[in-house]
């Protein structure tokens, strides 16, 4: 019995209180410890984003970027999206614990196939990858070669990411990330003080590699085996099916943009000049840095917390909630980055980049709108919208290619920045009436749309 505000809470109402704060608190916990988790990856990504400064120079350094995208897409292809799917089914109380020995299983079979695929694909476009992505330079071989090797590793991740967060573990989550940066960052500082520029670019890719090995070690402590059952091959191949539609989405949804992007890069060569370029890329990978604490909020925390709740109907009061954090967040990042953004540039790059500054606010916003956009994708992913998801994912890239076109082509001044903001203003707007339409047929039908 407990009284506030002067009323008298007892039984279930008592209870419902309990609960709400004891999600309030989880949800504070758990932006801490991915804070400080992130701290420790942000601080190796930056130390990274300023050696390979030094090394490339304004005019290489776009290669770093090319790098990235290429690393982003065998993130998601190499365990064929795994993560997202099973992270929905361990999220879901219903699942028992030897139907989850089953899902593991036909996870890992999957991730193996995909990776095989996956491997075979970039040997077949060898010569492609490094003559036009990687630009014909010197160091294309040994790139190329490094981005093969990570394959195994985070494909073995993925499917190590989707039993941690569907358990909702987010400490063991920030454990692993804090290991994995602690060990990549030693590994990258080795190989770029022994080889230089040519370590530096395959540093990046050993600290993507460290970060995948140590997210495999720590969820092994989960004790899930996937080799204590058998079952049909029929009940094999729908939940193959199940994880693919999933797949499709995490695949769609991270290789689409590092395309665009690599589109944009092309553009801004063509019409505005290689500084220009190096001078986006490094807006973009500051951006990177500070837009990980609300993607990994998002997928690690909101996305597993609306998967459970997905058997019922949307609850109002949790959607507004989610945007009002994202929004909550985003406003500190924003402030603080944009008050010590000389002092960043100053330290992160070289001289060179000190115009990065100019183009700081113009980045925050177009990220502020990106972010809150997710929120109302999460959500419908969360509720098993999928081919809605997809066709929002093209929907975004075609946007911002589109947009970029016009702008650039037409030398609009801060093009890549100003149309990077308009898509994701017509993005957000386009989401947020999706989730409006949708939790307004769930609550007319009392129930959750059938899918």
């Amino acid at each position: 019995m407990r009284k506030n505000g002067g009323i008298r809470l007892v039984g279930a109402p008592y209870k419902l209180l309990r609960s709400k704060k004891k999600e309030n608190m989880n949800t504070v916990k758990s932006t801490f410890s991915m804070g400080a988790a992130l701290l420790c990856k942000l601080l190796t990504g930056l130390i990274a984003v300023k050696i390979c400064a030094y090394y490339l120079g304004v005019q290489k350094f776009g290669l770093s970027g090319q790098i990235s995208s290429l690393i982003s897409i065998v993130t998601l292809l190499a365990g064929g999206g795994v993560a997202t799917g099973l992270t929905k089914i361990y999220a879901a109380p219903e699942i028992h614990q030897e139907e989850r020995q089953q899902w593991i299983k036909a996870a890992h079979i999957l991730a193996a196939c995909t990776a095989v695929l996956l491997l075979l694909v970039f040997l077949f476009f060898k010569k492609e990858i490094e003559n036009r992505v990687l630009d014909e330079s010197p160091y294309s071989s040994i790139i190329f070669f490094s981005v093969i090797a990570s394959i195994a590793p985070i494909s073995l991740s993925a499917v190590a990411q989707g039993i941690i967060n569907g358990n909702q573990k987010t400490g063991m989550y920030s454990r692993s990330l804090l290991l994995g940066s602690i060990i990549g960052i030693f590994g990258f500082l080795i190989l770029s003080f022994l080889f230089g520029a040519r370590g530096s670019l395959c540093g990046l890719v050993w600290i993507q590699i460290a970060q995948a090995l140590s997210f495999c070690l720590t969820a092994r402590a989960v004790k899930e085996r996937a080799y204590a059952s058998y079952f049909p091959i029929l009940e094999f191949s729908r939940k193959v099916r199940f994880l693919l539609s999933f797949g499709l989405l995490s695949i769609v949804a991270g290789a689409t943009i590092p395309l665009v992007y690599m589109y944009v890069r092309s553009l801004i060569i063509v019409h505005q000049g290689s500084s220009d370029l190096g001078i986006w890329q490094a807006t973009v990978r500051l951006s990177e840095a500070y837009t990980q604490l609300p993607m990994l909020m998002l997928s690690v925390v909101f996305f597993p917390r609306f998967s459970s709740q997905a058997a019922q109907p949307l609850q109002w009061r949790q959607v507004w909630k989610a945007y009002g954090f994202i929004l909550a967040l985003m406003g500190l990042i924003g402030i603080f980055v944009s008050t010590t953004r000389n002092t960043l540039v100053h330290l992160l790059f070289t001289p060179e980049f000190q115009t990065v500054s100019d183009f700081v606010f113009w980045q925050i916003s177009g990220d502020t709108f990106r972010m809150l956009s997710y929120v109302g994708t999460m959500i419908l992913a969360a509720r098993g919208l999928v081919k809605l998801c997809i066709l929002a994912e093209f929907l975004q890239a075609a946007l911002f290619g589109g947009i970029s076109t016009g702008f650039i082509a037409n030398n609009i001044h801060a093009a890549p920045f100003a149309s990077y903001l308009l898509t994701y203003v017509i993005y957000f707007l386009l989401t947020v009436f999706a989730v409006l339409y949708f939790c307004r047929q769930e609550r007319y039908s009392n129930a959750p749309i059938d899918r």
